[in-house]
C-alpha cells in the first residue's frame, strides 16, 4: 500500500487515543474490507438462519466474492507497483488516468462474465435475480481496485465512514432475512456494497482528479510480469481446495452455481483471521520500518560510506525483527483464541459436528496465509519478485496436490499445509537474501561498463 505510511505515521506521532483507533481502523479496512465484509456477513447470515440451507443471495455472494478476487489477482499486485513507481515520480494525475482506465477494464470483463454466465442460464432466474448478482459481482470487483488506489488518496475518516455505513446496511439483508423476502435482502446488500464502491470513486476523483484515461496496465504487465504472474497464482492457490471440494463434495444449488456448505461456510468464517497480520503490517512496517529503510537506500544511492550503511543496515534489522515478531505475536494470539472458541461458535451457529475439523483447519490456514503474505510483502519492499511468484506458484501447486488427494477424508487440511509450506519456503528464501542485503544490492547494480570483446593472442616461438 504504497503511499500511506507518511500519513499513519504523522498520526500515529500525536499519540492520543483517538488517532490511534483511527490510524488501526484505517489500516483493518484498507487492508481487508472486502474480507471483512464477506467474513462478517456470512457469520450473520448463518447466525440468523441457523442451517447450512442456502438460497440465491447467499450462494451468488460467495461466487461473486472469490471471483472477483481472482479477476482483480490479474491486475492487483502489478497496479500496486505502477502506483508506488508514479507516488515516487509524483506523477499523480497519471494515476488518475489508469484509474480511469483500469475500473473501466474490470468493468468491461467483469460484465462479459455475467452476460457469458447468464446467457446460458436465461430461463432459470428472475430479472432481479441477474441484475443483483451482477452488480453486486462488478461492485466488488471494482472495490478490490479501488482501495489500492486509496493509498494515493490518504483521507481516512471518509472511508472508515462508507465502510461502516456500507456494511451496516449490507448486514441489515442478513438481520432482517426472516421478516422479508429475498429481494430486499439482496437489495439493501447490494445498497451497502454500492455505498462503499462510490464512496471510494469520489475520493479518488476529487483529490486526483485529471482529464483523460490510460490502458498503460497492459505495459505494466509486461514490465513487470513477476508481479502479475505472483498475483494470479496467489489468488488461484487461495480458491483452488474450495473448486475441487466444490466438485468432490458439493452439489449443484442452482444452474451454474455448485457448492459445498459443508466446507465453504466454515472455510470463510475462518478468514477472519487473516485480518490481524494485514492490518498490522500497515501499522507498523509501513510506518516506523519505512523510514529506517527509506535512509538505507538512500545511502546506498548516494555513495553513503560503508560505516554509515551498516549503522542503518543495524537500525533496520532491528525494527524489521521487532515488527515481524510482535505482527507474529498477536497473529498467534488471535489463532490460539480462535482455536478455543470453534468449537462455541459452531455451537451458537449450529454447524453440523464435521465442519468443526474444517474451522479448525480453516483457521490454521488463514493464521498460515497472513504469515506467507507479511513474508511477501516484505520481498516486495525489497523488489526480491522472484521470491514471491515462486512461492505463489509453490502453493498453488501444493494446495492443488493435496486437495485432490485427501480433501473427502481431511476437508481444510490441504488449506493449511500448503501455505505452511509456501510461507516456510518464502520465510527462508527472503531471510538468506536479506541478510546479505549490501551485498546483493550492489551486484545487482548495473556496472555501466560497456561490452566488448575479449581478443586472445597466441604466442608462437620461433
Amino acid at each position: 500500500m504504497a503511499g500511506i505510511g507518511f500519513k499513519l505515521q504523522k498520526m500515529l506521532e500525536k499519540e492520543t487515543l483517538t488517532t490511534d483507533i483511527i490510524s488501526l481502523m484505517y489500516s483493518v479496512f484498507i487492508s481487508a474490507g472486502p474480507w471483512i465484509i464477506m467474513s462478517i456477513t456470512v457469520f450473520f447470515i448463518q447466525f440468523f438462519s441457523r442451517r447450512l440451507e442456502l438460497n440465491f443471495f447467499k450462494i451468488s455472494m460467495v461466487y461473486a466474492f472469490i471471483f472477483s478476487t481472482i479477476i482483480d489477482g490479474f491486475f492487483s499486485m502489478t497496479i500496486t507497483r505502477r502506483i508506488s513507481d508514479l507516488i515516487y515520480t509524483k506523477d499523480f494525475s497519471q494515476i488518475y488516468k489508469e484509474y480511469n482506465g483500469n475500473v473501466t477494464l474490470i468493468f468491461v470483463i467483469s460484465s462479459a462474465i455475467c452476460f457469458a454466465f447468464y446467457i446460458f442460464n436465461l430461463k432459470y432466474y428472475s430479472i432481479w435475480q441477474i441484475v443483483f448478482s451482477s452488480y453486486l459481482f462488478i461492485s466488488l470487483s471494482i472495490i478490490w481496485i479501488q482501495i489500492i488506489y486509496m493509498s494515493a488518496v490518504q483521507k481516512f475518516l471518509p472511508i472508515i465512514f462508507s465502510f461502516v455505513i456500507g456494511c451496516s446496511l449490507a448486514l441489515l439483508g442478513a438481520m432482517i432475512s426472516k421478516q422479508t423476502s429475498e429481494l430486499w435482502i439482496y437489495a439493501s446488500y447490494d445498497i451497502g456494497i454500492g455505498m462503499i464502491m462510490y464512496t471510494m470513486h469520489f475520493l479518488i476523483s476529487k483529490y486526483l482528479r485529471q482529464r483523460g484515461i490510460s490502458f498503460a496496465i497492459f505495459r505494466s504487465m509486461k514490465v513487470y510480469w513477476e508481479n502479475l504472474l505472483a498475483g494470479i497464482m496467489y489468488y488461484l492457490a487461495v480458491w483452488i481446495d474450495d473448486f475441487i471440494a466444490w466438485h468432490t463434495i458439493g452439489k449443484t444449488f442452482y444452474p451454474g452455481y455448485r457448492l459445498a456448505p459443508s466446507y465453504d461456510i466454515p472455510m470463510f468464517l475462518s478468514y477472519l483471521y487473516i485480518i490481524p497480520t494485514l492490518a498490522l503490517f500497515i501499522l507498523i512496517i509501513e510506518t516506523s520500518f519505512y523510514e529506517r529503510y527509506r535512509n538505507f537506500y538512500f545511502l546506498l544511492e548516494h555513495n553513503g560510506t560503508l560505516s554509515e550503511i551498516l549503522r542503518e543496515k543495524e537500525s533496520m534489522d532491528s525494527n524489521l525483527k521487532s515488527g515481524v515478531f510482535t505482527i507474529i505475536a498477536i497473529q498467534g494470539a488471535f489463532t490460539f483464541v480462535g482455536l478455543l472458541l470453534s468449537r462455541p461458535i459452531s455451537s451458537l451457529l449450529r454447524l453440523p459436528l464435521d465442519t468443526l475439523n474444517v474451522m479448525r483447519f480453516g483457521i490454521l490456514g488463514a493464521t498460515f496465509n497472513a504469515f506467507f503474505l507479511l513474508f511477501m510483502l516484505l520481498c516486495f519492499y525489497f523488489d526480491f519478485k522472484d521470491i514471491v511468484w515462486r512461492g505463489s506458484l509453490l502453493i498453488f501447486v501444493s494446495n492443488f496436490t493435496i486437495s485432490e488427494l485427501i480433501i473427502r477424508r481431511y476437508p481444510g487440511f490441504s488449506f493449511a499445509i500448503a501455505f505452511l509450506i509456501g510461507t516456510l519456503y518464502m520465510m527462508d528464501n527472503f531471510m538468506k537474501r536479506y541478510n546479505d542485503l549490501i551485498y546483493f544490492e550492489y551486484n545487482r547494480q548495473k556496472s555501466g561498463l560497456l561490452s566488448g570483446r575479449v581478443k586472445k593472442w597466441k604466442y608462437e616461438e620461433k
